[in-house]
């Protein structure tokens, strides 16, 4: 029996209000491997965690500091399905990994329109 991968939604985006872009995915509860796949989507820029803070308590999210050729950025996993991947000082990183997730057959961009998050 064939077991079908359902792609992982993502937008690229501006923050709300800002000029910063951003990754926004869409988890689905049931799959605990999304770090695991989007790593490996992205393996091309040596993404590394760097470190972790349990913001569970405060804000439903656990923040990951990721180091990578590219340079850092932020991973945000909250408890709602939602993931981010954040770089307000590292745009360009931005930009490559979703160059790198659009050739991944793990991940399935959706086109938005920007003036939503204004």
């Amino acid at each position: 029996m064939n077991h079908i991968i359902k792609p992982y939604r993502y937008h690229l985006r501006p923050e709300y209000g800002g000029e910063h872009l951003l990754l926004q995915f869409f988890l689905d509860d049931s799959d605990g491997t999304f770090i695991e796949k989007l790593f490996a989507s992205i393996s091309g820029i040596n993404p590394r965690i760097a470190d972790c803070t349990d913001l569970i308590a405060a804000n439903d999210e656990l923040l990951y500091g990721v180091q990578s050729d590219m340079g850092t950025f932020e991973l945000s996993i909250d408890t709602w399905g939602f993931a981010f991947i954040l770089a307000a000082d590292n745009q360009p990183c931005i930009i490559h990994i979703d160059q790198l997730l659009e050739q991944s057959a793990l991940f399935l961009k959706e086109e938005i329109d920007y003036c939503q998050f204004r």
